[in-house]
């Protein structure tokens, strides 16, 4: 649900470092997709800042998971601008927070946060891609 905004994100900002921190789980999704510049896995707990976070300069997050954990982990990075779904609590962890939505597609709510960005997709059509190693296999 989330490949409208990264594509999104990749179109309305092409000079910008974009970097995703993802579960392993979920990255093998990510992988083939050519709208990033660094795939980070996370490891352990998401509310532990990972050291990639604090060094990497970075001036924004948007944050697509709405726990707790995901909003900590780049508060406590020290990441200056801090976007996602005001939920469990998380509000003050983040710097441009939007109203949790009544139940809704996900994707929507997505949208609604990269507008933040001024990168609102045009179309919430899915997409996935491989890897080269991904077609060997």
């Amino acid at each position: 649900m989330a490949t409208p905004v990264l594509r999104a994100l990749r179109e309305g900002l092409p000079d910008a470092r974009i970097t995703y921190l993802s579960r392993p789980s979920v990255s093998r999704l990510l992988g083939g997709l050519a709208w990033h510049d660094t795939l980070v896995l996370e490891k352990g707990p998401s509310w532990i800042p990972r050291e990639g976070l604090r060094r990497g300069g970075f001036d924004a997050a948007l944050l697509l998971p709405a726990s707790f954990g995901s909003a900590w982990a780049v508060w406590a990075a020290g990441i200056p601008r801090r976007i996602g779904v005001e939920a469990q609590g998380r509000g003050w962890l983040l710097t441009d927070p939007i109203q949790r939505p009544a139940p809704d597609y996900t994707g929507r709510t997505y949208a609604r946060l990269a507008a933040v960005l001024g990168c609102a997709p045009r179309e919430l059509r899915l997409e996935l891609a491989t890897t080269p190693e991904e077609e060997v296999e």
